[in-house]
């Protein structure tokens, strides 16, 4: 049996391992947990968001589908250049390129980047990681 709980978990657990290999002294946090307050340096934010689960024909175990995204937020203060930034965010999206979970059950795609800066806010680079996964109930 697998579940959205399970693909956030496995998800999660390669973030860590890729993160705790690159950049152990740089802070991160998943979702609903508070930002960084008053960062000195880059931070990063993870986030799972399952979409779409639709049932697969032809099979014959009840198995589904489940399509979803996970989110890398790349956060570098004011004046500091983007040089590091996309060195985290590449190394996350490396990581993740092709990565399937060990019971093959879990698989993320390529990434896609993109940046955004708002007024007075850090300057955001984010890597966005579609992934698909098999559900049984």
């Amino acid at each position: 049996m697998t579940s959205n709980l399970d693909d956030l978990t496995a998800i999660r657990l390669r973030f860590q391992e890729i993160w705790g290999a690159a950049y152990p002294d740089v802070h991160y946090v998943f979702d609903n947990e508070p930002p960084v307050e008053e960062p000195d340096g880059p931070w990063v934010r993870l986030s799972v968001q399952p979409g779409v689960q639709r049932r697969r024909p032809g099979v014959a175990i009840t198995t589904y589908e489940q399509l979803g995204r996970a989110y890398l937020q790349v956060f570098i203060p004011d004046n500091e250049g983007d040089h590091d930034g996309w060195a985290m965010a590449e190394a996350v999206g490396d990581g993740f390129r092709d990565w399937r979970s060990e019971d093959w059950t879990l698989w993320v795609q390529a990434p896609t980047y993109s940046t955004a800066q708002q007024e007075g806010e850090p300057f955001m680079i984010l890597v966005s990681m579609p992934y698909r996964s098999e559900h049984r109930p």
